[in-house]
């Protein structure tokens, strides 16, 4: 087998294989942020009466702006997310829209 031959096979192979393991990991990224920043708020709804004359979290954070932070944040990622696949089906209408 060529040395020619033998790199356009593993360049045909690597292009399919790149752009569907990068948006799996893209997926992946996202639902491993939704587990982390839902681990935030169970905590803080369980430990939110408990502590040792420290302030309490009540005290320490404004619960609606840390929501408000947290929905715009996980928002922000999947629009990018369906632009990115409209992009891939090339669809220029739903990217820029």
């Amino acid at each position: 087998m060529s040395h020619k031959t033998l790199s356009i096979s593993l360049d045909d192979a690597h292009g399919d294989h790149g752009s569907s393991d990068t948006v799996f990991g893209f997926w992946l990224y996202l639902m491993t942020d939704c587990v982390l920043f839902a681990s935030f708020f169970a905590v803080f709804a369980v430990m939110s009466n408990q502590f040792a004359g420290c302030p309490s979290g009540k005290d320490l954070f404004d619960i609606g702006g840390v929501a408000v932070e947290t929905a715009a944040l996980l928002l922000s990622s999947i629009t990018y997310g369906f632009a990115m696949l409209a992009a891939r089906r090339r669809k220029s209408a739903a990217v820029l829209g």
